[in-house]
């Protein structure tokens, strides 16, 4: 053992220190050794396609510390190789090497992983190979096969899921994880410079605690490739590939020119079958992929499986009011941890135990794609958030959405924050009003900077002009706690996002504190900002919802 570790670290002092830079013909890479010998700036043709900010490359989060690349705990590279177009060469700190292709062959310790990295040069791609091997039993919080530090220049992004149609967005610097979604691509795209970068997987993945998301933030657009968290056992051999293709394209018609170099790479790289990893993060039986939708006369509503079986999107009437760019359900923060639950998965991921439906009140089947139709249809979820047993019973009806979450703490615990229900409604919405637990309302314009009400409420209504409707969501029993109030997040070019806080600043749930609270959401047809359709509305659901 001690000959092993004495090899493996003259092995390391061998590997050069310092800097280098790479060129083709489209491409000017820097790498150095302080960053594991990964890439920390691209640039295209004058345009800074990645920044030198965090991690690249590859990194993992073992026992609360980051490895790999930049990150604190580090990547502990053992041999380093460099060949321009197929002849070996020596790599000389603080060079720059041209060749139409320039490959780098890479060992290294990331962590617990023993890593084995070619990345090659060629042209306008960056052609990545990952491998990994668990040298022990580990726990993964995060693992990120790829990462990239994507320049903020960018202002769109498009995505093929691995199901169903593309997804696409803008950046609004809103600090938060879009896509999150298993993807077969994803492209980032700047319109003043009419340039960006295309992820493409040869080997797209799946499975659970897999997804591909944009972390949203002033200085970066992060690009994150996850293909599997948690336990991980030793000896578990991984091997994913990617191509990163940087693109000039006029910004008229983006999205299909970004469509037309996919297919050029499906020729040249063809997909392989969808890796998917070997555990399951649900129980068995439970779906972990995959899109089901819920229709009756006025409703649409989807659920995504990965994403803990919460909603991942609402129309109403034909509307789009909710559409799918961030996370509903239920939310919390661990005292000294991160969030836990739908699709947040920073702390940890909500386990489902069991799913349910029942359509006009006959238990079916699931099946993941289908869409279901009835007068009422329910989802019934059983899993567990933290430290809670948690129930959620949405049933969408013709006339509104009903949803119960029902928690119960299996452990003494302490929160700094939770959010009971989240509803992503449209950005189009432009005012707001609330009904005080007193029976007063109160109203605001919706303009794009902050947030608004911050109050407890017993129901609270957004209006969009342009469909003619307004959104509302109604409780039965006031949501009050320490720190409690009800809120609308703007973020521009993404949602008004409405929350229902319970808790802030610190809430201890002692063993068996028992939590049990309903939203009833209602579309409101024909209201034209007077407001006097969604109070009827309101007054409805008082007489047929009323307080326990």
């Amino acid at each position: 053992m001690l000959l092993t570790l004495l090899l493996a670290s003259l092995a390391s002092a061998q590997v050069p220190q310092g800097a280098l830079t790479v060129k083709t013909e489209a491409l000017t890479a820097r790498l150095t050794s302080a960053a594991g010998w990964t890439i920390t700036t691209l640039d295209y043709g004058g345009y800074q396609a990645t920044v030198p900010a965090g991690g690249q490359g590859a990194v993992i989060s073992e026992g609360g510390t980051w490895y790999g690349s930049a990150m604190e705990g580090g990547e502990r590279v053992r041999s380093l190789a460099l060949l321009v177009d197929g002849e070996e060469k020596a790599l000389e700190p603080g060079a720059t090497v041209e060749g139409g292709v320039v490959r780098l062959r890479k060992a290294s310790s990331i962590g617990s992983m023993d890593h084995r990295a070619e990345l090659s040069f060629d042209g306008d791609l960056v052609i990545h190979k990952h491998e990994f091997t668990a040298t022990r039993d580990t726990t993964a919080a995060s693992f990120y096969a790829f990462i990239y530090s994507v320049t903020p220049q960018t202002t769109d992004w498009l995505a093929q899921p691995l199901e169903g149609d593309e997804v696409a967005g803008e950046f609004c610097t809103s600090k938060q994880n879009l896509v999150n979604e298993n993807v077969l691509w994803l492209a980032q795209y700047d319109r003043t410079a009419r340039k960006g970068v295309l992820f493409y997987y040869i080997t797209p993945f799946g499975g659970p605690g897999a997804r591909t998301s944009v972390w949203d933030q002033t200085n970066y657009h992060k690009f994150f490739s996850q293909p599997c968290s948690g336990d991980i056992r030793a000896g578990t051999e991984l091997s994913y590939q990617m191509v990163m293709k940087l693109f000039s394209v006029d910004a008229d018609d983006w999205q299909g020119q970004v469509r037309a170099q996919v297919a050029e790479l499906q020729e040249r790289f063809p997909q392989q079958t969808v890796t998917r990893a070997a555990s399951r993060l649900y129980d068995e039986g439970v779906p972990e992929e995959g899109m089901l939708t819920v229709q009756t006369a006025q409703y649409k509503i989807v659920f995504a499986a990965h994403q803990a079986w919460t909603i991942y999107s609402f129309e109403f009437d034909g509307k789009p009011i909710g559409p799918p760019s961030g996370f509903y359900g239920t939310v919390l923060i661990p005292t000294g941890g991160k969030w836990i639950g739908t699709g947040h998965t920073e702390g940890g991921r909500e386990i489902v135990h069991g799913v349910k439906l029942l359509v006009d009140d006959v238990e079916t089947p699931l099946e993941m794609g289908a869409t279901v139709k009835g007068h009422r249809v329910t989802v019934v979820k059983d899993s567990t958030i933290h430290k809670f047993r948690a129930k959620a019973t949405i049933t969408v009806t013709d006339e509104e959405v009903i949803e119960r979450q029902e928690l119960v703490a299996e452990e003494d615990m302490e929160l700094s924050l939770m959010y009971l229900f989240m509803h992503c409604w449209a950005d189009s919405t432009t005012r707001w009003l609330a009904g005080l637990p007193d029976g007063e309302t109160i109203e605001g314009e919706l303009d794009g900077e902050g947030n608004s009400i911050l109050k407890d409420v017993r129901w609270a209504a957004e209006y969009e002009p342009e469909m003619g409707i307004s959104i509302l969501a109604y409780t039965p029993t006031v949501i009050t706690g320490p720190g409690s109030y009800c809120m609308i997040w703007e973020v521009p070019g993404r949602y008004n996002k409405l929350y229902f806080r319970r808790t802030s600043g610190g809430e201890q749930f002692p063993r068996g504190t028992a939590l049990d609270y309903t939203v009833v959401v209602r579309g409101v047809a024909g209201e034209t900002g007077d407001w006097k359709a969604t109070k009827a509305a309101a007054a409805d659901l008082a007489r047929r919802f009323p307080t326990p």
